[in-house]
């Protein structure tokens, strides 16, 4: 089958699944809806169903199921047309078929009003200030056209036979996505069905305990209002006297902003004079250094050359030294017989000196 063109909006789908158009499902096919309403709905909903105890409570809360179930599949329809070639597959020939219609006749409204291609949100919007300016009986009169009633017919078909169908229904709630509106419209068609249960539950003995409470919660909202107006008034006169203490701490503070800025100023005026004070003696001293450091160097310089001149000299006499003291080794070798006959001599002498001096005192 070839592809059909896509939905360009859910704008006219919406309009056409509303809850007026779902109350009008034919009743031929409300015994097939609620057969088939017992496979697809809740047991929640089923066990609430039971706590109603007349038939007509039964009645009206699955009137609201049975809405809020044809809510459901028809809020997939837009999304089955976009997709038509992915969902074939699940449809079946009859439901397929029956699709086919459902998407060209959509397109032919389309093209018929002279659409202009927009995005989707933009087509909801323009279609919701239409619908807001239009009157009662414009808005009667727009679901009276021969191409809307077909829609609804379809509608209606397309209904009866996907509740008939499981496998269907499946794929259309994990393969599609319902549009805003439609959320919206089936979220508030749950509350409904839920304001409603909660009303049908209650009796009149329920009923008049609850005006009862809603009497005294008024009682209780009048002190409670008085006391939020002592309170709110209180919170007034606190947050003025807290204003002004803060009015009053902003200036000190602002004060004392401009005191430390003052000072701090002062103080790195301080600082940049004593920087460039102690930069500039760094400045001296670096230079002293420098000098003191070439002068130690050039004294080391002239040190290391008058001891390299020194030790020179220093061998030398050295060397003239050892070369004496053993020419004075070789003359005391020689010294040593000639002072021992020295000796001999001189004490040779001695006697013979002594001996003439004792022979001239005894004469």
């Amino acid at each position: 089958m070839n592809r059909l063109p896509k939905v360009q909006s859910s704008a006219n789908l919406a309009s056409a699944c509303s809850t007026s158009s779902v109350r009008r499902i034919r009743r031929k096919s409300s015994t097939s809806l609620r057969k088939g309403r017992m496979g697809f709905m809740p047991k929640a909903a089923e066990t609430d169903r039971r706590k109603l105890i007349s038939a007509e409570s039964q009645r009206i809360i699955a009137v609201l199921d049975d809405a809020l179930l044809a809510l459901q599949i028809t809020s997939r329809f837009a999304s089955v047309c976009e997709n038509y070639e992915y969902f074939e597959q699940f449809l079946g020939p009859e439901i397929a078929s029956i699709f086919q219609h459902l998407c060209t006749t959509l397109n032919y409204t389309i093209d018929e009003s002279a659409y202009e291609p927009k995005k989707s949100a933009e087509v909801d919007a323009d279609f919701l200030s239409s619908m807001n300016k239009m009157t009662s009986s414009q808005k009667l009169g727009m679901y009276s056209t021969p191409t809307m009633k077909r829609i609804r017919d379809v509608v209606k078909t397309l209904v009866r036979l996907v509740y008939e169908n499981r496998e269907v229904f499946n794929a259309m709630q994990m393969d599609s996505k319902p549009s805003p509106r439609m959320l919206d419209l089936i979220e508030t068609t749950e509350e409904l069905r839920q304001f409603v249960f909660e009303r049908l539950q209650t009796t009149e003995a329920a009923e008049k305990e609850h005006m009862l409470f809603l009497e005294n919660s008024a009682g209780r909202e009048k002190v409670l209002k008085k006391q939020i107006d002592e309170l709110e008034w209180e919170l007034g006169r606190v947050k003025m006297d807290t204003s002004q203490e803060a009015e009053q701490d902003t200036k000190i503070s602002m004060d004392a902003k401009a005191r430390l800025n003052m000072e701090y100023h002062a103080s790195m005026k301080q600082y940049d004079t004593m920087l460039d004070k102690h930069r500039q003696a760094e400045i001296n001293l670096r230079k002293k250094n420098f000098k003191v450091s070439v002068e130690v160097e050039n004294w080391i310089i002239k040190y290391d050359k008058d001891m390299s001149e020194k030790l020179m000299v220093f061998e030398t006499i050295t060397n003239e030294y050892e070369l004496e003291k053993q020419k004075l080794a070789n003359l005391e070798q020689k010294f040593a017989p000639i002072e021992q006959q020295y000796k001999t001599l001189m004490g040779e002498r001695f006697e013979k000196e002594k001996k003439d001096w004792l022979g001239w005192q005894k004469k």
